[in-house]
């Protein structure tokens, strides 16, 4: 019997697709070259840090569409997290103006200047101490980033007003504590709009009441844990398309969908009904709904991807890999957000690898393997470690083929490395760690995962995330009969790298005889 080398195989065997991911990213991508000219390479992070958020309540007016300016006032409140504190600052683009500021600590002064909102009080305020803020301002928001907050229209030039302020955009349109590893308890938020328009933001609503003969308020009140940068606003004409899901030992949660009436089509519906299969495989995968006291849902913008709002996806398109890469950030971004945003693929490749499950879970083995393929494809082209090296460049923090497809495959590895059960239990453990509702870094990831597998990982992070491209093999085969036995020399070799020089990982090489028997072998490569 004849045996011929059929295949050589990095462990586990790759396949892949496009859509979600690919939308998500490229939307982000082509929104960042509008640049942020205030962001410096060593000052994306610029919250103060003498001070902890704890509650936003954000309401804005939003009728000025003809002049594209908005009317805001925040009631926020935070403590101390130094003693003797005096002066503090919130971050606010400077195309807004800052109207006045109240407190229940005194108020000296306050400047608006350079982007922040520098505060200061007449008595000290003491470690540990609560205090609020309530700011009246109103302006014309920048379009920084991928367009924080937009003035924009579909149909028949109807108002579609959005926001959008991944990952530096909502000093761009309102006051806070810009820091992503900064999330406050609650949050509430008012949106004053036309009589003709409706307004969906993040939670459940609470009261649609008159404010004048022309115009309404809508009160949305999300009561979980979320991330400055998730919270938003969607504003339109749209037609509301509702659903139920119902998770066992838990009440049915509701399903809403904000639809511009051209979209409001039976396709549309059919894919958006999906997401209760998509619900149900993710909670079975990760524990269940992260936000099910409240609700889920999309409202619909003006670009291509998506963006995911806590429980209130933006959605720009309705294919299912897209919906499905939204929803799984709703674990994986948003009830555990990255700390920092060198660790962002700790939400996008999530996401990214989410569309593989529900794919896999949904039977379609054929998609199941494109999908993956198409996103090895991808992740050879990346450059520079996943763990993002420059975080002052929105396209690089969203780079597709690095952060999103790279950090996909680079899951769909440790899986094939710890077995799947292992695997999976190890991402329920930090889906449910204390990091849920909070931020976690790619250390704290690698710990969970290192523990459930029952040994270090640390060979497995240092290569594929902190470290550079992606093994290269040279093979060289020589065969020879003796006797009715035919055997085999193979050598590989490993072609050195810039970081690390070696990969240290299991290969799988397949052989299959003329007979159509086949084996296969494992072997470990090490430096």
């Amino acid at each position: 019997m004849k045996w011929l080398l059929f295949s050589l195989l990095v462990f586990p065997f790759f396949v892949k697709g496009q859509e979600g991911a690919e939308l998500c990213a490229k939307g982000k991508q082509s929104k960042s070259f509008l640049n942020r000219n205030y962001r410096q390479t060593t000052d994306y992070l610029v919250g103060d840090q003498n001070i902890d958020a704890l509650y936003y309540g954000l309401k804005i007016d939003v009728q000025d569409f003809a002049n594209k300016q908005i009317k805001g006032i925040l009631n926020a409140r935070f403590k101390s997290t130094a003693n003797g504190l005096q002066t503090i600052f919130l971050n606010l683009n400077n195309s807004m103006v800052v109207d006045s500021i109240k407190s229940d600590y005194t108020i000296g002064s306050f400047l608006h200047f350079e982007n922040k909102i520098n505060i200061s009080f007449l008595n000290k305020i003491e470690l540990n101490k609560t205090f609020e803020l309530i700011i009246y301002y109103h302006g014309n928001p920048s379009t920084s980033g991928f367009g924080s907050f937009e003035f924009g229209s579909h149909g028949n030039n109807i108002p579609a007003i959005w926001s959008l302020s991944e990952p530096f955009g909502a000093p761009d349109w309102w006051p806070c504590k810009d820091d992503l590893s900064d999330k406050v308890d609650s949050s509430d938020v008012w949106i004053i709009c036309p009589n003709d328009l409706i307004a969906a933001s993040n939670g459940l609503l609470q009261l649609v009441e008159e404010n004048d003969e022309n115009s309404k308020i809508y009160h949305w009140k999300n009561r979980y844990s979320i991330a400055h940068y998730l919270i938003s606003i969607a504003v339109s004409d749209y037609q509301l398309f509702e659903d139920k899901w119902k998770y066992e030992g838990y009440d049915s949660m509701p399903i809403m969908n904000f639809i511009y009436p051209e979209n409001f089509t039976e396709l549309n519906k059919n894919r958006l009904s999906k997401v209760k299969d998509m619900l149900t495989i993710f909670s079975d995968y990760f524990g269940v709904y992260p936000f099910v006291n409240e609700k889920y849902g999309h409202a619909q913008f003006g670009w291509g991807g998506g963006m995911e709002h806590q429980t209130c996806t933006s959605l720009g398109g309705f294919g299912e890999s897209l919906i499905a890469h939204e929803l799984m950030h709703q674990w994986f971004g948003d009830m555990i957000t990255c700390a920092t945003w060198e660790d962002i693929w700790l939400n996008e490749g999530f996401a990214s690898y989410g569309e593989a499950l529900y794919v896999e879970a949904s039977g379609d083995s054929i998609g199941y393997r494109n999908l993956l393929n198409y996103f090895i494809d991808g992740a050879k082209l990346a450059k520079g470690s996943v763990y993002v090296e420059d975080v002052s460049s929105v396209a690089s923090i969203f780079n597709y083929v690095r952060t999103y497809e790279k950090g996909a495959i680079i899951l769909h590895m440790l899986r094939g490395i710890m077995g799947d059960e292992v695997f999976f239990k190890g991402m329920q453990n930090y889906a449910n760690s204390i990091h849920a509702y909070g931020n976690a870094t790619t250390e704290h990831f690698k710990e969970i995962m290192a523990k459930e597998y029952g040994q270090s990982l640390d060979y497995f992070f240092d290569e594929w995330i902190y470290g550079y491209n992606f093994p290269k093999y040279q093979i060289d085969l020589k065969w020879k009969k003796v006797g009715e036995i035919y055997r085999y020399n193979l050598i590989l070799n490993q072609e050195i790298n810039e970081k690390p020089h070696y990969f240290t990982m299991p290969l799988e090489i397949k052989f299959v005889s003329e007979d159509g028997f086949d084996t296969t072998l494992l072997f470990l490569m090490i430096d």
